[in-house]
């Protein structure tokens, strides 16, 4: 929860960022922030535990090719870029840290078991059953602020960027975790399953077809559980609340969602 609290204050900034992109002004404030900012885009991140790899082509992942002073104004935005990426960076190694720890518990069977799924016709072949409902949430806000970190690294590199396909891996990898953890969701509901709203909203995008519209299904299948009419989940409703969760506006949406497809 504490790293997961620093993503906003990211999210801010990325978004100040891009605005200062359209304007093409940077303010004096920014300037002086940069002066004094200690930064290194080639820092490598810390080793990796064995299940969260770490993408190899991100160790020298930065904006672009350019030398130039941050006072200089067509250098400024790119300053800030990468300013950004030290700190998405940094961010990324403290939940590589804790993703080592997490992991063993994963693997020796003290917290999480996997077996196979028991819902007919479900796209996820196995599912985790977890010890305690509390530390389901857990791995799966973790998994969240995994793959809203490495949303955030994208943004700021460059497009084809080699970094970007491995996070994009990384990303989908951590998207089947949290699909595996619906059937102790649903057997726990309702407050156990109160993770799904956020962790099922992020992962979505990293999923093929038809687990998206298992994720739907599954996501309004609770609604029905709880009486809720007024509100139903549906790919575009998933893409808006992604885009707020990654602080961005309601016109920005994910690549991999057709927001123009009709509601069935």
């Amino acid at each position: 929860m504490q790293y997961m609290a620093e993503l906003p204050g990211i999210f801010h900034r990325l978004k100040k960022l891009k605005h200062q992109i359209v304007s093409d002004h940077i303010h004096s404030t920014d300037f002086d922030l940069l002066e004094r900012a200690q930064f290194d885009i080639y820092s490598p991140l810390d080793p990796p535990c064995r299940r969260y790899g770490k993408p190899k082509s991100l160790d020298n992942a930065r904006p672009t090719e350019a030398s130039c002073s941050v006072r200089d104004n067509k250098c400024s935005h790119l300053a800030l870029q990468t300013m950004f990426l030290s700190r998405a960076k940094d961010l990324k190694n403290t939940l590589y840290a804790l993703g080592h720890h997490m992991n063993e518990k994963l693997t020796n069977g003290t917290t999480i078991s996997e077996l196979p799924s028991t819902e007919e016709n479900s796209p996820i072949l196995t599912t985790y059953h977890f010890k305690k409902w509390r530390d389901m949430t857990a791995y799966n806000c973790f998994w969240s602020v995994l793959i809203m970190t490495n949303k955030v690294i994208m943004q700021l590199l460059p497009p084809f960027d080699p970094a970007i396909y491995d996070l994009q891996r990384e990303c989908r990898s951590v998207a089947l975790e949290i699909c595996k953890t619906w059937e102790d969701a649903w057997a726990s509901k309702p407050i156990g399953a109160f993770h799904t709203g956020l962790s099922f909203v992020v992962a979505f995008e990293y999923c093929t077809p038809d687990v998206q519209e298992w994720i739907v299904r599954g996501l309004n299948s609770l609604l029905d559980y709880q009486m809720v009419d007024a509100f139903r989940w549906s790919d575009e409703v998933v893409a808006m609340m992604s885009s707020k969760l990654a602080g961005e506006g309601p016109d920005l949406v994910f690549s991999n969602v057709n927001l123009s497809k009709e509601a069935q």
